[in-house]
């Protein structure tokens, strides 16, 4: 296997193929140019939906909503346009090669999110090399099937292979989501920490990545918390259920009052300035309360009449933080729920004798209103936006040398694929009204959403990623290493250096990224034999490890639909 996926990168040495402009850049799909969606309410039709929510709402909304759409009219769209999709499964075809690298690096970015990640870790089809390989070659067939069942006929139910894996691909999902959903129910968690926290993974890999993005030119306005990874905020009124405040200390209207021997000194209200968890109770060691009195403190020295106290603060409590704020607090994983409201005031209630109350309950930091869904519209969105973004806004980097019509084909079948695996119109961002719409709203995503991302990997990520490079060189007889891999990750996908990514590559994987840059690149977009002839390489290796890890299963577009799956 190595020698042959080697020998395609030598092709550049081995044969000098002249063809004309022509054959070398294909003329781009002629097929008339259609909205694929509409931003007018009066032009919505079943053939012209409207388009998904602005960027901005959608980075939250999508993630409330759930996915696994039922779709019981059938997996087709009413605006699926027959002879555009065919042609988006040409492309697909055309450009295999690159799109598998796209593959890997949309996990990559995908296993950072946890409502991505903590399914499949749940579904424990990820814990060592093998089953890795099995996962990542089953998606690998299914995708196949899906670009290359071609639809020179609109697909029927009981006739197409791609509508048969689609539903089979469906009841997985909801197979999964069905089971997470009742392990939540029974104990509150998906993945419990103990499930990897003692596991071992690469950090000399991960740190050096770590640095490499770190220390690159990548704005600090996209290293904040990525939408995908903010955590459930806990109820505000878990800072109202922290702690109390036992001494009270008075605050007179004037200097030096004690209010002792004023009836008309008395204490209005009381504030706590530090918290404990636990009522307010008089003569307590824990805290002060300082009081507030409706005189001056002087007046209050001399007895006056009208010195009262018009303050009371609360001093030398322990901290007010929904950590330690347990009664009110959403029965989930820690990931789901973080620690961040704090009291901006509090203040004491003296007929509770209670000086822990908040009256001002903030955040620290971005949290959701709610819990997302397993499987939600968001995290299915981001699965295909990771296939289809990336050789649109990146395709140069990628060796994808496809014309504007032929991307806009593209898109379309991959807007239909996620209406069939369950993405609703209004959360489909692959449904634009064109190709420079769907540019604008992917870059929206990649620059406050993929990237910032890309600097909270966890240690949950670490360990899937490990394995899913364990997989890799299961599947690929150890030509893809680890390094190699992020090292282009970092090249082709952020357009930075990785100078520590790179100290750590052995003579071989140097070559091998040298080939990619100097051999591969230039090759596959310019020459469309070397093109064909690694596409069908790929293609061969494909079905090659899917016999050896599902055998009998994958041997055709009927069996792949049918049978080639990790349950």
């Amino acid at each position: 296997m190595k020698l042959t996926i080697w020998a395609s990168f030598g092709l550049v040495a081995l044969i000098s193929v002249q063809v004309t402009n022509a054959f070398l850049f294909p003329s781009c799909s002629n097929i008339p140019f259609k909205p694929g969606c509409t931003n007018t309410p009066s032009l919505v039709s079943p053939t012209l939906p409207a388009c998904p929510l602005p960027f901005e709402q959608w980075a939250t909304a999508a993630r409330a909503a759930p996915g696994n759409s039922p779709r019981p009219n059938g997996v087709i769209p009413t605006w699926f346009n027959q002879q555009l999709a065919l042609r988006g499964q040409q492309v697909t075809s055309e450009y295999r090669f690159p799109w598998y690298i796209v593959m890997f690096f949309g996990l990559l970015i995908e296993i950072n999110m946890p409502d991505i990640r903590n399914p499949i870790m749940f579904n424990k089809k990820n814990t060592n090399g093998p089953d890795n390989a099995r996962r990542d070659i089953a998606t690998i067939m299914q995708g196949l099937v899906w670009t290359k069942d071609y639809f020179y006929r609109l697909p029927v139910e009981g006739h197409s292979s791609f509508i048969v894996s689609i539903k089979n691909v469906r009841a997985t999902h909801i197979d999964v989501q069905t089971r997470a959903n009742a392990k939540i129910a029974s104990t509150g968690c998906i993945i419990t920490p103990d499930e990897y926290e003692n596991q071992a993974t690469n950090d000399a890999l991960w740190n050096a990545f770590e640095w490499d993005i770190g220390n690159s030119s990548i704005p600090l306005s996209q290293r904040t918390e990525s939408p995908t990874n903010w955590l459930t905020c806990p109820p505000e009124t878990d800072c109202g259920s922290c702690g109390g405040c036992a001494n009270c200390v008075p605050v007179y209207n004037f200097e030096n009052c004690t209010g002792v021997n004023n009836v008309n000194c008395t204490v209005l209200n009381t504030t706590c300035t530090d918290y404990l968890d636990e009522p307010c109770i008089s003569g307590s060691v824990n805290c002060t309360c300082v009081y507030e009195y409706n005189l001056p403190e002087p007046e209050c020295i001399q007895a006056n009449e009208n010195c009262t106290i018009v303050q009371t603060n609360c001093t030398d409590c322990s901290a007010c933080g929904a950590a330690t704020c347990t009664q009110n607090a959403v029965p989930a994983c820690q990931y789901m729920q973080p620690s961040t409201y704090h009291c901006d005031t509090c203040i004491c209630d003296p007929e509770e004798e209670n000086c822990g109350q908040c009256e001002t309950c903030t955040n620290s930091t971005s949290c959701l209103s709610f819990i997302p869904p397993l499987y939600n519209q968001q995290g299915m969105n981001l699965v295909l936006y990771n296939l289809i973004a990336y050789p649109i806004l990146f395709s140069q980097d990628l060796a994808i040398n496809a014309c504007d019509a032929d991307l806009w084909a593209f898109n379309h079948l991959w807007a239909s694929i996620g209406y069939a695996l369950g993405i609703d119109d209004q959360y489909n961002v692959m449904l634009q009204p064109d190709l420079a719409s769907a540019k604008v709203y992917y870059n929206k995503i990649f620059d406050n959403i993929i990237i910032p991302g890309l600097f909270s990997f966890t240690k949950q990520t670490r360990l899937m990623m490990d394995n899913v490079f364990k997989g890799l060189s299961t599947a690929t007889a150890g030509f893809l290493s680890p390094t190699f891999l992020l090292h282009r990750f970092v090249n082709n996908f952020l357009n930075k250096d990785a100078p520590r990514l790179q100290a750590l590559m052995s003579v071989q994987e140097l070559a091998l990224d040298q080939a990619f840059d100097f051999a591969y690149i230039p090759q596959f977009m310019n020459n469309a034999i070397y093109r064909a002839f690694l596409n069908a390489a790929i293609n061969d290796y494909s079905y090659s490890a899917s016999a050896l890890l599902f055998p009998g299963n994958c041997t055709s577009y009927t069996t792949i639909s049918q049978k080639c799956f990790v349950y």
